[in-house]
């Protein structure tokens, strides 16, 4: 009986594992995944017709703009002639000498016609259809195959990683397994263990102090191989890049290194500091911790290859991140946090992937902080957690304080200036409450008007081309970027100084950051687009393709950007008919293509800002209408109710009023739409 149970649970066990090796039979996720490309081309399609139908929609709003004026011109000039005409008959039938002789002829006023306008037409060319080429773009399948395995049905190891959802921590963690490096021949445990980086489940590498070996270990404790670094000094610190790759620093040699098999590359050598924590990032970059030679600075550095990508040493007050040297082990969080162990503060020290802190742990409220001693640290796949009584500081970036205010329920205008823009006012930027900049597309003059209308300065552009768009920095100076030019430019005063000039590439839409720096929106000359974080005139972080490779992006057409208060980047993009909205790191956070209920392509954004909610308002030319959106991309609102006639460019006040400028009438529009 009991041989028979048995029997019975193999049998249940192998036809379960037969109908599971069924189930996963492709054919239906394919046919799926095949639906949903296909579903994907006729979204594009559709875009794609419905931007020609708008671009030929906002052509011919712009010629019967220019053909309304020069009718109402026309129109003005006949009745001055009837006018003109009936006065002389009164003059031929009058006997007064006086009104003859103080006549004056009008004939030639009347002779200048107004100017010919010759309207070039658009013409739609399609082109032939590559049945060929599309089946290549559309994806292919791969040749399908069957292999017979000798133990198809398998059960996880106690030690194996299942999923990255909400794992439950132990009560009491135990050693599963215990490697002696101390084998005689390579004794590094006698000598200082320090180091220690997984290549595999099965294999480790680790370094130890006062000697120069690095060694690769499997779990049964067998030296696999061993690695002298090349200057003779022992290595501070080692990682593994995705690659496989090991990867030490040499404090002494002020080199970063990395072995490729038994060859040592030195890829990065050092000036003035010292390198000591190392680790390899997701995106395969090195995260570099580093003292100054005098040992009174300490730095995090991210490098591609031998490229310095990012640098981190102050917080936003222009205090010191970290302690002056000593110990210090670096790490990346599965959130793209940067965790840096600071022995001499005892803390933990993390910042997120735009360098701003988040929090500084140094043990529970209960332990007294300075008996903490961290040295080497690490994260697992579900990221690290802070309780309750972690000591934490939030960075200005962080969500926090700010309450959360309801919007109206009935937007109103409070107040509307009429600017001397006729059929072109584009941007507008706040410089206070009561002040704002603007700018056309028709001429290079950026004008500055108070609540009342009245113009209080004007700026002409020192190159003559028009003003693409507009900005104001943290300390009130007026920014603007010149397509034509490929200049980002800033007035101080009445001087205007060239801060950026491109090559290869346009400037579109500017904002100014939290932290003062410039995001600017570009084009190639070849029609490419990217986004680039500028500090001063220096380049500091471009933002173009998502983790696929894809661009971010559309090719050409009308873009604006804008930095939200979590200090995600927020780029209206009118060809792609979505705003785009990447985190501070340029990981793509979310497309909003409008509500669920829009009709597909009829969203056509052009101005975007974002208020101290957090909240992304984007204005949707061609439908007259505000987007409101959470910081999530969850459509909240319409503002759709205050007359509003081809919004253009957004700006908000430091109260949340919102400014439009209408492209067509001059006019912007101040408007409360919170409560």
């Amino acid at each position: 009986m009991p041989c028979g149970i048995r029997t019975r649970d193999v049998l249940h066990v192998i036809h379960s594992a037969m109908k599971i090796h069924a189930s996963s039979l492709p054919e239906h996720k394919l046919t799926t995944a095949i639906d949903k490309h296909g579903e994907v081309w006729h979204k594009e399609i559709d875009i794609i017709i419905q931007k020609l139908k708008s671009d030929l929609d906002e052509m011919d709003a712009k010629h019967l703009a220019v053909l309304n004026k020069q009718e109402d011109e026309i129109t003005r000039t006949i009745s001055e002639i009837t006018q003109s005409i009936a006065d002389l008959k009164k003059l031929l039938d009058s006997n007064d000498v006086s009104r003859v002789s103080a006549y004056k002829s009008r004939i030639a006023e009347f002779r200048r016609l107004p100017p010919k306008l010759t309207v070039s037409l658009p013409n739609f060319t399609p082109q032939e259809i590559n049945k060929e080429q599309l089946y290549q773009q559309f994806g292919s399948l791969s040749a399908s195959s069957i292999k017979k395995e000798e133990h198809g049905y398998t059960m996880d190891s106690p030690g194996a990683e299942s999923s990255t959802l909400d794992r439950t921590l132990f009560d009491v963690p135990r050693i599963i397994t215990e490697i002696n490096t101390g084998d005689g021949r390579f004794e590094i445990s006698n000598n200082g263990l320090r180091g220690v980086s997984c290549v595999s489940d099965e294999d480790i590498w680790t370094c130890g102090d006062n000697i120069k070996m690095m060694g690769l270990y499997n779990l049964q404790g067998e030296l696999v191989k061993s690695v002298q670094t090349k200057s003779g000094n022992h290595p501070w610190d080692i990682a593994v890049t995705r690659s496989g790759d090991l990867v030490y620093t040499d404090y002494i040699d002020r080199t970063l290194n990395i072995v490729k098999n038994t060859q040592i590359q030195t890829v990065i050598r050092l000036q003035g500091w010292k390198p000591r924590g190392v680790c390899s990032t997701s995106s395969g970059d090195l995260l570099v911790v580093m003292d100054s030679d005098d040992r009174k600075q300490t730095k995090v550095v991210c490098y591609s290859g031998s490229t310095e990508k990012q640098s981190i040493q102050y917080d936003d007050k222009g205090q010191p991140l970290y302690s002056s040297g000593s110990i210090k082990y670096i790490s990346e969080n599965r959130n793209l946090d940067i965790c840096v162990s600071d022995r001499d503060t005892h803390a933990v020290v993390v910042v997120n992937q735009a360098g701003k802190l988040r929090f500084t742990y140094t043990e529970s409220t209960q332990v007294h902080c300075l008996t903490m001693d961290p040295r080497t640290l690490a994260q697992d796949a579900l990221s690290m957690k802070t309780e309750e009584q972690v000591i934490t500081i939030d960075s200005p970036g962080a969500e926090s304080s700010t309450p959360n205010r309801p919007l109206i329920d009935v937007p109103r205008i409070i107040a509307q200036i009429n600017t001397a823009s006729i059929n072109g006012l584009c941007s507008v930027s706040c410089v206070s409450d009561e002040d704002i900049w603007t700018c056309d597309n028709e001429i290079q003059i950026i004008r500055l008007y108070n609540l009342q209308g009245e113009l209080v300065k004007s700026v002409r552009n020192k190159s003559g081309n028009t003003v693409y768009d507009i900005a104001v920095t943290r300390s009130g100076d007026l920014v603007y970027t010149d397509y034509k030019d490929r200049t980002v430019n800033i007035v101080k005063n009445t001087q205007i100084q060239t801060v950026i000039r491109l090559e290869g590439w346009k400037p579109q839409g500017v904002c100014s950051t939290s932290s003062g720096d410039l995001l600017v929106v570009m084009e190639s000359d070849d029609k490419q687009t990217k986004v680039v974080c500028y500090s001063g005139s220096t380049e500091k972080q471009s933002i173009q393709y998502d983790d696929k490779g894809q661009p971010l992006y559309s090719s050409g057409g009308i873009k604006y950007i804008s930095e939200n208060r979590n200090l995600d980047i927020c780029v209206s993009d009118c060809s792609a008919r979505a705003v785009v909205v990447v985190n501070q790191a340029g990981k793509l956070r979310f497309t909003y293509t409008g509500p669920p209920s829009t009709t597909k392509g009829s969203f056509e954004p052009r101005g975007i800002t974002t208020d101290s909610q957090g909240r992304i308002l984007s204005a949707d030319w061609y439908n007259h209408r505000i987007h409101i959106v959470d910081q999530d991309g969850q459509f909240l609102r319409y503002i759709n109710n205050c007359h509003l006639k081809y919004p253009y460019g957004l700006c908000v006040d430091t109260r949340d009023n919102l400014f439009v400028s209408e492209n067509i009438t001059g006019k912007v529009k101040k408007i409360q739409y919170y409560t």
